[in-house]
């Protein structure tokens, strides 16, 4: 017997601001910027973001590319479509999810959750051949107060994908 895969979807639209980082190691060269993230989890997300002041920069991000242009034309920015991008796309992504979807996350297949303590827990989410826990602490009205996980990036100075603390 053949059964449709039927996803509990929690959706969340997040509107953001703060600073984009344009520059190097030695002058960052931060701008303003303006974000809005849309979370259908267990689905995936996007993330558009544009700067504001100086030179125009707009760009997104999914769980299949990271796109940027300049004046949303020249592009400046363009990663995807290898093992290593999916694989740190979906560990964004299930944090995310912890965060701002967590009725997303109720124990189905593919999604376990074991205590830690008294205010913590660990969700492990499962998708075909990508796996990625993540820890949640609570506050005392049960709102997610931390998150933190190993991430698949290659944001370290040896510039080499492996599993780096991330959290927030």
């Amino acid at each position: 017997m053949i059964q449709p895969r039927v996803p509990l979807f929690s959706l969340a639209e997040i509107d953001m601001t703060g600073q984009f980082c344009l520059g190097t190691k030695d002058d960052l060269h931060y701008q303003p910027m303006e974000a809005r993230q849309i979370l259908a989890a267990p689905e995936g997300f996007v993330w558009a973001m544009r700067t504001r002041g100086g030179m125009p920069v707009s760009g997104s991000d999914t769980g299949s590319w990271t796109r940027f242009r300049i004046f949303e034309v020249i592009p400046v920015g363009r990663l995807g479509g290898d093992p290593n991008h999916t694989r740190s796309a979906f560990g964004r992504y299930a944090a995310e999810a912890v965060i701002w979807a967590l009725a997303a996350l109720l124990p189905r297949p593919g999604i376990t959750w074991d205590a830690l303590g008294e205010d913590s827990a660990r969700v492990t989410i499962r998708d075909g051949d990508l796996e990625q826990a993540v820890a949640v602490t609570v506050d005392a009205e049960g709102r997610p107060y931390e998150v933190t996980f190993q991430r698949w990036s290659n944001s370290n100075l040896d510039q080499v994908h492996r599993l780096q603390p991330f959290g927030a």
